[in-house]
């Protein structure tokens, strides 16, 4: 849904026509989490949008819930995950520590899998998934 110019009402409204009643939606959306944030702020990223370049769309986990109970969902729960990717885009540091340190790479690719906790991955995830039941 991320990618629709015009938003998600309309690809969550089928959606939800589709499902069954009390059926469960999985969505996974980018997450506007506090990294990335930093990054925009930072940077300017938010440009392209302005001049017509579109591409994406990014979501809080209040935001996307909201337009989940707005399109006639119940949200019940989230997972933030791919949180490496989210500090390589938002610390230049992160990125170059990355980059030149094998052992930095594989310590974070092995701790990443095994199971940061979900605070931590809250502040630095490139996505979340929402669990949402029809209503």
């Amino acid at each position: 849904i991320e990618h629709y110019w015009g938003g998600p009402g309309a690809i969550l409204s089928e959606a939800r026509r589709v499902l069954r009643p009390d059926g469960v939606l999985l969505l996974s959306v980018p997450h506007y989490s506090p990294g990335l944030r930093r990054l925009v702020e930072g940077r300017g990223a938010g440009e392209a949008e302005e001049r017509g370049d579109f591409y994406q769309f990014y979501f809080t986990r209040g935001a996307i819930e909201e337009t989940l109970r707005a399109e006639g969902f119940r949200p019940f729960d989230a997972f933030y995950y791919d949180a490496v990717y989210g500090a390589k885009r938002a610390y230049p540091t992160f990125l170059r520590m990355y980059e030149k340190s094998r052992v930095f790479r594989y310590s974070l690719t092995r701790l990443n899998r095994l199971a940061l906790p979900q605070a931590l991955l809250r502040r630095f995830s490139h996505m979340v998934l929402i669990v949402a039941r029809r209503a």
